[in-house]
């Protein structure tokens, strides 16, 4: 903030004090006035705490505050602007104007208790920003009236799932939640804690405001309910803004039936974004799941004097002590550069996620790969290298990397219409399949088992296996669009359910597993999804106590490997490995 820092921060005592932003009156485009004062936080005034997005730090503008003039981001005014009262003054707290941005230790004391400013706020104001389209009203009335179709039911997850020709999904309102969920606000790594710990968080979006939580129950029932809505109309929220809607052990206890650990929170959390590496960690750690039990200190402390590979690997060493510490494997993902760095590849890079979900994470997903096989420990040498013992079930062969023509939309064209079998990789992995069915370890399921691999064996949330014709009719049709015509291949019983098929319902299940993966085939016959970078003679392998398969791949130094990622590979996902024999490795 340049020459004005001085005169408007003097030092804050030691402890949990903050300052409080007291905006002056006004309305539209008058020039905004305030001042700060400092208070004990257990002691501060009511106040309502701003979650918005900071803006490109070069373009501001200025506001007046204990009689200096300040820059702040266009954003920042814009907000301010919000949620000033036009007859009476305002009292606030917003990060980038109530912490001294340059002072480094303040903004480091202050991420240690930045939970508990939230959630002692009276309220907390998502901003997000103008209504340009003009479709807040919309949304507001979608809002409302899901809120009244909701609470006929005791939960989200008793509701039916709407059919294709539901005039709901044909509502032309929802393009307006599209907009809104296209908000930059919704990448932000630091709102997740900023709404998650509020008492009464609202949106503030162009002149409507409306419940936040009543919006992520709307969000919740589109994801589960009405997924057709994503080509219908693109409504797509992230599902950690789903998940982690409210933060307190009351709503995880009423809401959530499978176990959840603070890694689940994290890798959920590594789509969002951050200027800092380490804030990817330091953003999650108000979340009760951070606490060390029985302790006020939480599993890593936040100090931005650390190295962000050195806050990863704290934080994987403290997650690997867990109950179902293997889970933390499965949270490996890599890109080009991360798997041939020097860093430990089984620590996760929270700076890549590009999968839409991760299978062995998950605990309500139907895996069991280690499944009748005494779980072995994992083992810590030297600091970073970890001891496992698993099965390896073969080498790659070949693998095909899912392309955004495999991704396109089926809606988009007509029932008469495909798409060009020569864009993407789905043509040629079904010529191999054709191809190498002798050599498939599915022999005669073959096509069942090319099926189940393409969506990893699942349809939403559930097993496929639960509606097995209805699935089998999904994937006739999507495999008569993809490639023109119903394959010979395909049983005659199965072209029949061309027709009856939904091909969007398998697209959707298939795209969530699919996105940023690729499809291989082993030396063995197996059918694998694993990461998209995968290659030829990389391992398949059991890890004994894990949910899921991995990839290794081999190094210089005999018996050690580095991860590449969790995979689904049918027929070994059941514990199948328990009649093999194991062997230790290093990664």
């Amino acid at each position: 903030m340049g020459d004005a820092t001085e005169a408007i921060y003097a030092e804050l005592p030691l402890g949990r004090y903050i300052r409080l932003l007291y905006l002056a009156p006004g309305t539209g485009r008058d020039a905004i006035t305030a001042h700060l004062s400092t208070f004990p936080l257990i002691s501060a005034p009511p106040y309502d705490a701003l979650s918005y997005v900071w803006g490109h730090s070069g373009d501001v503008e200025q506001i007046e505050v204990n009689n200096s003039t300040v820059p702040i981001t266009k954003n920042l005014r814009a907000a301010l602007a919000r949620v000033r009262y036009a007859d009476k003054p305002h009292v606030v707290w917003a990060d980038a104007i109530c912490i001294n941005q340059r002072n480094i230790r303040e903004r480091g004391h202050h991420v240690g208790f930045m939970g508990a400013i939230y959630s002692q706020a009276k309220r907390v104001l998502v901003c997000l920003g103008p209504d340009e389209d003009g479709g807040a009203r919309d949304v507001a009335e979608l809002v409302a009236e899901n809120h009244q179709l909701v609470s006929k039911y005791k939960s989200v997850e008793e509701m039916p799932i709407l059919l294709t020709d539901d005039p709901i999904l044909n509502d032309v309102r929802w393009t307006a939640v599209a907009t809104l969920a296209r908000c930059v606000w919704w990448t932000r790594t630091w709102v997740i804690q900023e709404v998650g710990l509020a008492k009464d968080p609202w949106v503030l979006y162009g002149d409507y405001e409306f419940s936040y939580r009543k919006l992520m129950t709307m969000a919740m029932w589109v994801d589960r309910c009405a997924g057709h809505l994503l080509l219908r109309a693109g409504v797509e929220f992230n599902s950690i803004h789903i998940e982690w809607v409210d933060w307190s052990p009351e709503w995880e206890k009423n809401n959530w039936t499978h176990e959840r650990s603070f890694l689940d929170l994290m890798n959920q959390g590594s789509w969002l974004g951050c200027a800092d590496h380490r804030d990817h960690v330091f953003a999650m750690l108000g979340h009760p799941f951070a606490q060390l039990d029985g302790e006020s200190e939480t599993l890593v402390k936040a100090d931005y004097s650390k190295d962000f590979h050195e806050v990863y690997l704290e934080l994987a060493l403290q997650l690997l002590k867990e109950k179902k510490g293997h889970r933390l494997l499965s949270a490996v993902e890599h890109n080009e550069n991360t798997i041939n760095d020097d860093f430990p590849s089984w620590v996760p890079y929270w700076t890549v996620q590009e999968t839409m979900t991760n299978f062995g994470i998950y605990t309500g997903f139907p895996y069991g790969a280690s499944t009748g096989i005494d779980i072995c420990a994992l083992d810590i040498l030297g600091g970073n290298c970890l001891q496992i013992k698993g099965v390896i079930l073969g080498a790659i062969t070949s693998s095909f990397k899912f392309t955004t023509s495999d991704m396109a939309e089926p809606g988009k064209k007509t029932d008469e219409e495909s798409v060009d079998a020569s864009e993407g990789v789905f043509g040629e992995i079904w010529r191999q399949i054709q191809e190498n069915k002798s050599a498939s370890a599915y022999q005669s399921n073959y096509l069942t088992a090319f099926c189940f691999t393409l969506i990893a064996g699942c349809s939403g949330y559930d097993s496929a296996e639960a509606n097995l014709h209805q699935h089998q009719e999904n994937f006739a049709a999507y495999v008569n669009y993809r490639l023109g015509s119903t394959p010979v291949e395909l049983s005659a019983d199965s072209q029949g359910r061309v027709r009856s098929g939904d091909r969007e319902k398998f697209w959707l299940d298939m795209r969530i597993v699919c996105r940023a993966r690729s499809f291989a085939f082993t030396e063995n016959g197996y059918y694998v999804l694993g990461p998209a970078v995968m290659e030829p003679e990389d391992l398949c392998c059991v890890i004994f106590g894990a949910r899921v398969p991995f990839i290794l791949r081999r190094t210089e130094t005999e018996g050690k490997f580095k991860l590449v990622g969790e995979a689904y590979i049918h027929g070994v996902m059941h514990g199948e490995a328990k009649v093999m024999m194991g062997r230790v490795c290093y990664i």
